[in-house]
């Protein structure tokens, strides 16, 4: 039986082995993307599915927005490359999973903006520990999910804990998306796109790191991604 050929988005170095190894666990065959525009078509057409992944700071010129000084820049052709890929794979059909800074890219995308240093915004930082440490050693905070939303349905909850690694958030919310996560501070922790009509979920945490450490739900994402690539 043929894999569903999964693209990851990444910056040039170093590989997404968290990603790669992610895609392959869960029943796919991960397709490291080269960050060029001009071979977006050519890459989309073997493709089945397409993995955001996360890494460093948008440039808010995107969004119209001096850059912060907390900000950390990352390669301006990977931000040209995930920008075009993601509104491509969405008119094209293919089915997205968004991760992190892949959250954030799918929110610029649509016109959306960053909030881009949350500490500032909250007066401290944005982790809310869990009791029960289930995730040692990633910070950790609790999300609260709509409850008609595909999140919920794949997770079968409506409130669990998450891994938190992120210092910018979704400030106003590009067109065609709808916020299906938050945590209590109100900090955007998911994304879903209601007119897509196949699979597409972007998640400010970091689900690849989790497969193994929250009772499944991390598993039941990519499992789910994956098999909507696989059709």
């Amino acid at each position: 039986m043929k894999l569903p050929r999964i693209g990851v988005t990444t910056a040039d170095d170093p590989t997404p082995d968290n990603y790669v190894a992610a895609v392959e666990r869960c029943g796919g065959e991960p397709i490291v993307l080269k960050n060029i525009v001009a071979t977006l078509e050519e890459v989309l057409a073997g493709l089945d599915g397409l993995l955001i992944s996360g890494g460093s700071d948008i440039d808010p010129q995107y969004y119209d927005a001096p850059l912060h000084p907390s900000a950390s820049l990352g390669d301006p052709a990977r931000d040209a490359f995930e920008l075009a890929i993601v509104r491509r794979a969405a008119e094209c059909g293919i089915p997205t999973l968004a991760i992190c800074r892949g959250l954030q890219i799918a929110n610029v995308a649509w016109g959306g903006s960053l909030y881009q240093h949350i500490p500032e915004l909250l007066d401290g930082q944005h982790i809310h520990d869990d009791p029960a440490r289930k995730f040692i050693p990633f910070p950790e905070h609790i999300v609260n999910v709509e409850p008609d939303s595909l999140l919920a349905r794949l997770t079968r909850s409506v409130c669990f804990a998450t891994n938190a690694t992120h210092h910018q958030a979704v400030d106003r919310l590009g067109e065609g998306l709808r916020i299906v996560a938050r945590t209590s501070d109100g900090i955007v922790e998911a994304l879903e796109r209601p007119d897509s009509r196949v699979f597409w979920l972007a998640t400010q945490w970091h689900p690849e790191r989790l497969l193994d450490s929250d009772e499944g739900r991390s598993f039941s994402i990519f499992t789910a991604f994956l098999e909507a690539a696989a059709q």
